[in-house]
Order: structure tokens, then sequence, then C-alpha cells
């Protein structure tokens, strides 16, 4: 039985379950993008303030230090998961684990804005390769499709924790010194690098024959990314009607056009965004989708935050601990889900999600005075959120076993750059819809803006709950389950580079056959000459 694992195995012995746990506990601390990743955000928006008052920043390039490593983080995402399919995802894993942490390590003894930028921002880079080659790692380890949702789902589910903890370490380590939000990430992150490097076994082939990558695509994509979450982070602060806005936006679409049609054109082997992989079951409707589940978490936090610090005059402390229910129900909901898409069907548990989240920001929308964090913001919160957090674990796991394992890590960079985009796009929306309706009221209300906010969440929520309702098939996920089916006893996987050398031999032999059929009829037509 042993051997027979190894031998269907990607590694060279095949890990046991007691090895498989602690590798997957090394590998979650990067889940929701990741746990370090979350972690590392919440920990430096808290220390922002003390970051702008130490090194004599305004707020504008404050928020930078963020946004900069949000900015690397979404553009490699896709080559990333390209390269965790094509070269060995142990190698790349742990490469970025330590690069994330030697520059987390460093940064903190730069005493300008601009170093601390650029290096905030190549630490995003590092921690983007990190999640689809821990994707790509798990579905090595956890071959058979229920284990294999279980444990993407408890991948998925640290993310929850991550919010309670990055808000609440933050702000004790902010009151200290803001330099540890930085060393903390280094002091999880180095010691795990070689740790995971060791403990992860030896695959069998560290480097895919014939393997290539399109550098145009990567570079159409970086462009198209970098430009759109700059202008949208540009446009509530300098405005929207400004050339420093309109220029970026125009470009980066026109860019994201050119980028999907290059996709049809270029080797599908080398695409960053093949064609094939729209044609799995609901991955064109699981795509779309993502992109508003991450801005229910976003929108929320960083509305909640301004209106506890700023309007009801909350300690930074005393404000990240409102949100435990929030982290709270994020993990309960993550880790129930992760065992019940064994039993329940994943376009139910979609639904049951779209729902919840969007109940939980309609109600969240009416608690607009502090009297009523109890009896609306912590309900709003823990139902919302739960939601939230089924919603993500669910789309992941669904989109991930609806390709074949052999393209998970680029399923799982796909999966988590809509997620990104979304999140940037949906905090520029909720933003000016807040702006617009808190200049036009004269109530005095400060909460009505974000009230509005929370409304404006609920419809694009109840969007996605008809979008899934009409367009998602009933069955969605586990491709390796049928494909095994279609190959019989042997279970084996058709791999997407297998696939296409099988058509392009298809192709050969037709035109073979072609030319056979036209020498034949050319000899005939001799004959009766000769005749």
């Amino acid at each position: 039985m042993a051997d027979s694992a190894n031998l269907d195995s990607a590694f060279v012995k095949h890990p046991s379950n007691l090895r498989r746990g602690f590798l997957l506990a090394i590998f979650s601390t990067r889940a929701r993008y990741r746990f370090l990743d979350v972690f590392g955000v919440y920990v430096t928006l808290i220390s922002l303030p003390a970051i702008g008052r130490d090194l004599d920043i305004d707020s504008a390039t404050q928020n930078w230090i963020v946004n900069g490593y949000l900015v690397a983080f979404a553009s490699f995402l896709l080559f990333a998961g390209l390269l965790s399919d094509r070269f060995s995802p142990r190698i790349i894993f742990t490469t970025g684990l330590a690069v994330l942490g030697i520059l987390s390590l460093v940064a903190p003894f730069v005493d300008n804005a601009i170093g601390l930028i650029v290096l905030k921002s190549f630490s995003g880079v590092g921690a983007s390769v990190t999640i689809p080659s821990a994707i790509k790692l798990i579905t090595q380890m956890y071959t058979d499709v229920e284990s294999q949702a279980k444990a993407l789902g408890i991948f998925c589910a640290t993310g929850g924790l991550a919010n309670v903890i990055g808000t609440i370490v933050g702000g004790c380590l902010t009151q200290a010194d803001w330099r540890w939000c930085f060393w903390i990430l280094a002091i999880i992150a180095l010691p795990l690098s070689p740790l995971s490097f060791f403990l992860t076994p030896k695959e069998k082939v560290l480097y895919h024959p014939g393997a290539r990558i399109d550098v145009i695509s990567v570079f159409q994509l970086i462009v198209a990314v970098v430009l759109l979450i700059f202008a949208l982070t540009s446009g509530n602060n300098v405005g929207w009607g400004t050339a420093q806005v309109i220029a970026p936006l125009v470009i980066s679409i026109v860019a994201f056009v050119l980028f999907g049609w290059w996709q049809t054109r270029v080797d599908q082997r080398s695409a960053l965004l093949p064609k094939r992989i729209w044609s799995y079951p609901g991955f064109a409707v699981l795509f779309a989708i993502c992109f508003v589940i991450t801005p229910w978490w976003t929108t929320t936090l960083e509305s909640l935050t301004r209106i506890y610090i700023d309007v009801w005059d909350f300690e930074p402390l005393d404000a990240v601990v409102h949100f435990i229910p929030f982290g709270i129900s994020s993990v309960i909901c993550s880790i129930a889900i992760a065992y019940l898409l064994r039993y329940i069907n994943t376009k139910a548990a979609l639904l049951f999600g779209f729902v919840a989240s969007t109940t939980g920001a309609i109600v969240l929308g009416f608690g607009d005075d502090i009297d009523k964090f109890w009896r609306l913001q912590v309900p709003g919160m823990v139902v919302g959120s739960g939601g939230s957090a089924i919603l993500y674990c669910a789309s992941n796991v669904a989109m991930i076993q609806s390709a074949p394992d052999s393209e998970s890590g680029l399923v799982g960079g796909v999966f988590v750059t809509a997620q990104q985009l979304g999140s940037a796009i949906g905090i520029s929306l909720f933003t000016v819809v807040q702006l617009q309706v808190d200049r036009k009221d004269e109530s005095g209300n400060e909460f009505i803006g974000t009230s509005a906010g929370d409304w404006f969440l609920a419809g694009l929520h109840f969007c996605g709950l008809l979008f899934v309702l009409f367009l998602l098939p009933w069955k969605v996920g586990a491709i390796s389950e049928s494909s095994k089916e279609d190959d019989g006893e042997t279970g084996r996987v058709e791999s997407s580079d297998e696939k296409l050398d099988k058509d392009d031999n298809d192709d050969k032999l037709d035109k073979l056959g072609k030319l056979d059929k036209d020498k034949i009829v050319a000899e005939d037509n001799d004959t009766k000459e000769m005749a």
C-alpha cells in the first residue's frame, strides 16, 4: 500500500499523516493571503500613525507603506502560480518565506519613507510566491478529494484567526515600538523557511521539461495591476477627475484588454492565464464572485476602525478589541465549512454564505451609535464575517478542485489575484459612496456615510447571490474524482500539458491522414490517365 502511495505521489517518499499535518500548519501561516499577510497588513495599518510621527511622513505617504506591499503582492500572484506548476513548489515556498523574513528584519532600520516603502513592496513579492506554492504542496500531499477539501479549508481558516491576532498584537506592539510590527514578521517567517524546506519531502520532478513562461504576459499583467491599484487608491485623495487618476486608469484598462487578447494568441503552454481554465466546471462564475468576497472584510474593518477612533474616540487597542467577534466568527465558520464541504453541496454553501454576508452588511448599516454595538454591530459582524468566511473557503476549494492537480498553483494564483483586485476596487467604491453621502448630509450624523457604504456592500453581495443561483452549475469542483472514473482503475489525472500534446498529435495525424488521402486520389487519377 505504501509502495502504491509513493508511486502515485509527487514526492520521492510520500509524507506520513503526522508530517502532513505539521506541514499544513506551516503552510497555513500563509492562509487567506495568508496568515502572515493578513497579520502583517493589519499590524502595519495599526502602526502607521506611529511611523508617521517618528519618521515625519504625511498620511498620504503612510498609506503607500501598505499599498506598495499590496500592489507588489497582487502583481506577481499569477506569475508565482505558473512558477509553482513549472518548478519545485518546495523551493519556491521556502525562498519566498525567507525573502519576506529578511526584508521585514531590515525594514525598521530604514529612517526614510522611500526606503521603507521599497523594502515593504519587495517583501510583497516574496509573500506572493508563497501562496500558490503552498496550495500546490497541499494538493500534492492530500491527493484524494475529501482530505484535500478539508486541508484547503483549514488552510483558508487561519485568515480569520489572523484578523484577530493581527489587529490586537498590532495595537499592543504599537504601544511599545512600531518597529516590532515588522520584526514580529521576521521572527515568525525566518525559522519557518528552513524548517519547511527540510520537512517537506523532495519532489520527484524539480523542473518540468518544456516549461516556458511568457515574459510579455508577465509584463502586461504587472503594468495593468500596478496602475489600476495606484489609480483606485489615489482617486479619493486627489480627485477622480484629475490626470493623476484618469491616465493610469485608462492605461491599466488598455493593458488588461491587451493581456486578455494576448492570452488567446500565445502558446498555451506558456500562457499566464491559459484559455482552457475557463472551460473547467463553474470556474468563470467562481472567478467572478471572488471579486466581491474579500471587500466585505476590508471595507468593514477600515470603515469601522475610522468610526471607532476618529468619531467615538477609542484608543487604538480599544478599537481592535471590538473586532474580536469579527475574527472569532471567521475562524469558527471557516473550520466548520472545511469539514462540512465533504457532506454538503458547494453551490448550497455559497448561497448560504451570500445570504449571511448580505444580512450582516444590512444590520451593520443600522449600528450608527455606540450604544448599538452589542445590539446591532456584534450580530452584524458575526453573521456577515461568518458568511464571508464560508464564501472564501467554499469558493477557494471549488476553484482548485475544478482544475487538474497539475494546475493547482496557477488556479491558486488566479483565486488570490481576484481577491486582491476585488478588495482594491471594493474599498474604492465603498469610499466613494461613503464620501458622497457624508458631503450631502446636513444632519451631522457622522455614521450615515458608513451606513450607505454598508448597504452598497449588501447590494453587491446580493448580486453575487443571484449570480451563483442562476449561473453556477449544481455540481462543481472535484474534477480529479471524475477524471479518475474516466481513466478507470489507474486514477491518473491527465495534465494540461499532456492534453495539449495529445491535441497537437491529433492535429498532426489529421494532417498526415489528409496527405495520405490526397496521395491515393492522385495515384488513382494517374492510373485512369494511363488506361
